[in-house]
Parts: C-alpha cells; sequence; structure tokens
C-alpha cells in the first residue's frame, strides 16, 4: 500500500505517500490500494523490482484501427 516504507539511497525511511506528496505535491486519495509491481528484466543484471501507485498510472498504447 502507500503506506509502505522504502529506503531512499541514502539509507533513510519513507513511505510511498510522503515520497509523492514531498518530490512531486501529489496526494493520495485511497491509502489502501495496493501498489502494481513491474519486473524489469535486464539481462546479466538481477530484476529490478518497481512499485507504482495505481491512481497515478495511465493507459497507454498504440489504438487498433477496426
Amino acid at each position: 500500500s502507500p503506506l509502505s516504507t522504502f529506503a531512499k539511497r541514502t539509507g533513510e525511511q519513507m513511505t510511498y505517500q510522503k515520497y509523492y506528496a514531498v518530490v512531486y505535491n501529489k496526494s493520495l486519495s485511497n491509502l489502501e490500494q495496493p501498489l502494481l509491481v513491474h519486473r524489469h528484466k535486464r539481462r546479466g543484471q538481477a530484476d529490478e523490482v518497481i512499485y507504482l501507485i495505481p491512481e497515478l498510472c495511465s493507459m497507454t498504447g498504440k489504438r487498433r484501427k477496426k
């Protein structure tokens, strides 16, 4: 959830809610929403795990013509 914590590069613990409030000036409306998980795979390296806030995401992609 957005109330989960992560370690910044400085070692400081911060919640996702606080991070988006401080860095992007965004307030989250639902603090109980589950985070989306993306596993970025790179050859020869460990997978990078990225957590996304659903309410801040939007659909992208090409539209198909009928």
